[in-house]
């Protein structure tokens, strides 16, 4: 590959200025459940996410936006392809919270950020 993805800096921390987003392996189509259905069943393995992440890798873009810890296949999938390739996949979390407008509901986000 000639070159490779270009980057951005936020404060001191590099970023590929393409994300690798989760929602084509988490199953979140936003199209229906049946294609919701199809993409998870498609990912449930990890093994199937790997060499996706592998050729972002290869590119250059080396940043994945979602919610970390609600994707245990694509946690894992990052992992392996951290080891094939040597390297890093910088994670951008975007946890799924509750916001209802109630004291519960403040507690359980707060707890969880």
């Amino acid at each position: 590959m000639s070159a490779l993805f270009p980057r951005t800096k936020v404060e001191d921390l590099s970023f590929s200025r393409m994300i690798i987003g989760t929602n084509w392996l988490a199953g979140w189509s936003h199209t229906s459940a049946a294609a919701d259905a199809m993409i998870k069943e498609r990912h449930a393995d990890p093994k199937t996410i790997v060499p996706m992440l592998e050729t972002f890798l290869a590119a250059g873009v080396d940043t994945l936006m979602g919610p970390i810890a609600d994707l245990p296949a694509v946690m894992k999938a990052v992992k392996e392809a951290e080891q094939k390739t040597g390297k890093e996949i910088i994670l951008v979390d975007t946890p799924i919270i509750n916001v209802d407008d109630t004291e519960a509901a403040r507690k359980e986000a707060k707890d969880l950020v």
